[in-house]
């Protein structure tokens, strides 16, 4: 077995632990076994008390390796009775040491349970957890593990109740990634999904040691500023992918979106803060007829003759084109073959006066927040859009009570966002009095206009 040597605790907690009893088969299994490291090192955190039930552990402890030792216990004591023996002794683990344990080793337990892995969320300072051979974990165990932000390494050879469904890693803002530490990932073939966001050092060249897993449907590369379009020919083999956010890589343009248009199975896109992507770059994306979703926020060199491009996106459900200054009215009537759109946002579009929405039917959902060119004479045009249940008007300083009067007429509302529109009075509220239901009515007013009530 591998060889783990602990310091005696130079400082103490007040906590209760296991009986003499107990330290004695610890004792007697340090006889048995001189190399039998684990019991040994568990015993040095022992004191004699009155309660059986837990254990004492020093708050210098940064490395622990309990597995056997949990083996010898359970088979051996009397507590062997009990089926959740390993998980109280995890519960009592975290509860004592907390964020002082870097390095956590259950290797080879055969007691160490789902329960047990959810008491790990107190070890705030783990790094590094070795599960390896532990036949009880499952996949609802391994998602236990998702709080543990500071995580970087952790094994799970054989544990064979893990499946497809389990394997994800997040290594979100882990900053000292830089692309050759994902080799490591190669042979997980079997992995799903990868959060790589905020690793701002990652080297686009290390996306290489991602084609061997043919498996991954979700990709999150968010604000890792040095991937480039040629990394993403990287991407080429994984056929199976369905979601892919490159939010803030800003080094991407409309050359590298020909690369993520041969990967048909593509539902979601985002593109936002992708600064260089134009009109171009979303004719290479044409081709994804199974998109429902892409986000092109502050993608600024995107105009009306970019929308044409995504009129064949027949399944697209939502767009968003939040601070697309040069989108129009007339850029929408491009989307009005979208029968499926439900979803648009148009913050911050100053060009977009709402006339060109009458044509998007199927609407649920609008953002018009922060923009400056809607009047009341084009909310007028909502009335036509049936369906639609949620509007955002907040932040725009011409609407007047007598457009929201024209909302009334929009039976289907239930959400409506008035928030900073300084035009509007208390009177707007009896122009809603034939709506069913709307909540929450977000209105906030001056301290004058608040006064009136």
């Amino acid at each position: 077995m591998s060889v783990s040597y602990f310091e005696r605790p130079s400082r103490e907690k007040e906590f209760p632990t296991l009986p003499r009893e107990l330290q004695q088969d610890l004792l007697e299994h340090i006889a048995k076994d001189d190399d039998d490291n684990d019991c040994a090192s568990l015993l040095a955190l022992l004191q004699t008390s009155k309660d059986p039930e837990k254990l004492l552990f020093s708050e210098d402890l940064t490395k622990c390796e309990l597995g056997k030792c949990l083996n010898n216990l359970h088979d051996d004591h009397a507590y062997r009775k009990s089926p959740h023996f390993a998980s109280d002794v995890i519960n009592n683990l975290s509860e004592c040491s907390k964020g002082t344990i870097r390095d956590l080793d259950f290797s080879n337990c055969k007691y160490i349970e789902d329960a047990g892995l959810s008491n790990l969320s107190a070890l705030t300072g783990l790094t590094s957890i070795n599960l390896s051979h532990c036949l009880k974990i499952s996949d609802a165990g391994l998602s236990n593990l998702i709080a543990l932000t500071g995580l970087t390494s952790i094994s799970l050879a054989g544990c064979k109740k893990i499946t497809g469904a389990g394997l994800h890693i997040w290594l979100a803002f882990c900053e000292e990634i830089t692309g050759p530490g994902l080799r490591h990932l190669s042979a997980l073939t079997g992995l799903t999904s990868i959060d790589l966001s905020y690793c701002i050092n990652l080297m686009g060249a290390g996306l290489q040691y991602l084609s061997a897993l043919t498996g991954l449907t979700w990709i999150n590369l968010t604000y890792c500023p040095l991937i480039t379009d040629a990394h993403l020919s990287n991407l080429g083999t994984l056929t199976g992918l369905t979601s892919i956010n490159l939010t803030g890589c800003s080094l991407i343009t409309d050359l590298g979106l020909q690369y993520l248009g041969s990967h048909t199975s593509l539902r979601s896109i985002d593109l936002s803060y992708c600064f260089s992507i134009s009109d171009a770059g979303l004719s290479r994306l044409s081709t994804l007829s199974n998109l429902t979703s892409i986000d092109l926020k502050a993608c600024g060199r995107i105009s009306d003759a970019g929308l044409s491009r995504l009129s064949t996106l027949s399944n697209l459900t939502s767009i968003d084109l939040k601070a697309c200054g040069r989108i129009s009215d007339a850029g929408l009537s491009h989307l009005s073959t979208l029968s499926n759109l439900t979803s648009i946002s148009l913050s911050e579009c100053w060009l977009i006066s709402a006339v060109g929405l009458r044509h998007l039917s199927a609407l649920t959902s609008i953002d018009l927040s922060r923009n400056w060119n809607v009047t009341d004479a084009g909310l007028a045009h909502l009335r036509e859009l049936k369906n639609l249940t949620s509007i955002d008007l907040s932040h725009n300083r011409n609407v007047t009570d007598a457009g929201v009067a024209h909302l009334n007429e929009i039976a289907s509302l239930r959400l409506l966002n008035l928030e900073y529109c300084n035009q509007i009075t208390p009177k707007a509220l009896e122009h809603l009095n034939s709506i069913d239901v709307l909540l929450p009515l977000q209105f906030r007013m001056d301290a004058n206009k608040r006064s009136a009530f």
